[in-house]
């Protein structure tokens, strides 16, 4: 149960993070990196529900749609050009900027921590 929460939870912010992009950048390139995004969190979500591999995770698909739409937000949000930056028009840079290190740096510690246990559960000597 904890999963299946967990899981709708993932989506959940992952469509907050994908209006949030559409809501604070504009501009035709920003809208096809968006546009292109949603399409491939879906092509992956339904690849997994039909069961094109064998031991695929909705949460794993869930987890990677949510950190690709965090690296698009953060490469969107680092954008120089002020007609298509929310941030850089509202002089909200630098605190985004803090947000964008505290983030990234909380994933890199998450994701060493999943790698490093991960690795050590289904570590095999091959003979």
């Amino acid at each position: 149960m904890f999963l299946i929460g967990f899981t709708l939870l993932l989506y959940g912010l992952y469509i907050y993070l994908t209006y949030l992009n559409f809501a604070m950048f504009s501009g035709a390139n920003n809208y096809t990196l968006i546009i292109s995004n949603c399409i491939l969190a879906v092509v992956v979500l339904v690849m997994i529900v039909c069961k094109v591999k064998e031991n695929g995770s909705v949460l794993t698909t869930a987890a990677v749609a949510c950190f690709s739409s965090y690296w698009l937000w953060s490469g969107m949000a680092s954008d120089d050009q002020q007609q298509n930056n929310h941030y850089l028009r509202n002089a909200l840079f630098n605190q985004v900027m803090v947000i964008d290190i505290i983030i990234g740096s909380l994933l890199a510690v998450i994701s060493i921590i999943y790698l490093t246990f991960q690795t050590k559960d289904n570590s095999h000597v091959l003979k």
